[in-house]
């Protein structure tokens, strides 16, 4: 074990050698520091998660919610961050949908919500109990879009709620009572 650890530090450095040494080092710090403070003795997964995975926090109450309300057998929408996905399943068994190229793919979104005013039948069609979205983006089409995103779920019966982190809207159907980490944003 140690002859193999070995092997790959000497293997890695010389990689670093045979590279521009500024790029190289820009490159692992670059790709490395985000997860060195996982590293560190004593490190919390749980404050890692938080300072590190935007929406965890707005997942954590979401998922309380579902759960209290019994709706683990449902889909939750999670807008334009992928990175919550595998979150969803692995603490509540919740499938999370949105995609590029899958059968949840945003195009089917998007085009419903170019086409008509009504409620997008994305939304029923993959049983959608609740919709995560950052309310700010980089571009200058995201808050136009976040706003047509935001009036078509209301109409469709959705209520907005905000928890601890408020760069995420979250969006519950109607029939689902929020979680003691959501509050109802009202307007």
């Amino acid at each position: 074990m140690a002859t193999t650890r070995i092997a790959a530090a000497a293997f890695c450095c010389s990689l670093m050698m045979l590279s521009p040494l500024k790029a190289s080092l820009q490159f692992y710090r670059d790709q490395y520091a985000p997860v060195a403070d996982l590293c560190r003795v004593g490190a919390s997964r749980e404050r890692y998660l938080e300072a590190n995975l935007p929406g965890y926090l707005t997942s954590k109450a979401v998922i309380q919610s579902l759960v209290s309300n019994g709706k683990t057998q449902t889909h939750v929408l999670v807008l334009l961050n992928e990175r919550l996905h595998f979150y969803f399943r692995k603490n509540a068994n919740i499938i999370s949908v949105g995609d590029y190229f899958g059968p949840t793919r945003y195009r089917d979104l998007f085009g419903e919500l170019h086409q008509s005013e009504d409620c997008p039948e994305y939304l029923t069609r993959l049983d959608i109990s609740a919709v995560m979205i950052s309310p700010i983006r980089p571009g200058s089409w995201w808050p136009s879009f976040y706003r047509q995103v935001q009036t078509r779920v209301t109409r469709c019966g959705y209520k907005q709620y905000r928890s601890d982190d408020q760069n995420m809207a979250i969006f519950l159907r109607s029939d689902i009572k929020p979680g003691a980490g959501l509050t109802r944003v009202t307007e």
